[in-house]
């Protein structure tokens, strides 16, 4: 190459690349054998279901459809998303399959939370 600057900029681009692939050839060797790599990701795991589990609330709220006022359309979509598909799964088979999951947004105070305690109830599972 006729430029030094940009010879000397390829030269430390692959440079680092070859640094970094020797990195993850170690992290891959310890892996295998099962080491400090595994340990690190038990760790995370362990962290992150902690994490989960205490944001899961154990006990069943009491909250009823009825209770929810207004959100017509959130709601007939959370009995379609979640209750038909739990009550009635042999419907849901081949082409027809269930929803994957729904998205509750909004601004603070417009009922998400509650939408979702009043689904845990009728789904008869937890929060």
């Amino acid at each position: 190459e006729k430029n030094p600057k940009t010879t000397e900029f390829v030269k430390v681009k692959i440079s680092g690349y070859m640094d970094r692939a020797e990195q993850l050839k170690v992290a891959i060797k310890e892996e295998s054998a099962g080491g400090k790599s595994q340990n690190v990701m038990e760790k995370q795991t362990e962290e992150l279901q902690s994490k989960m589990e205490m944001s899961i609330i154990s006990e069943r709220p009491n909250v009823h459809w009825d209770d929810v006022a207004g959100l017509k359309g959130a709601k007939r979509a959370l009995k379609e998303c979640v209750l038909l598909p739990a009550k009635f799964p042999q419907k849901f088979t081949g082409i027809r399959q269930p929803w994957r999951g729904i998205l509750l947004y909004g601004p603070p105070g417009t009922g998400k939370s509650f939408l979702a305690k009043a689904l845990a109830t009728e789904a008869e599972s937890t929060f």
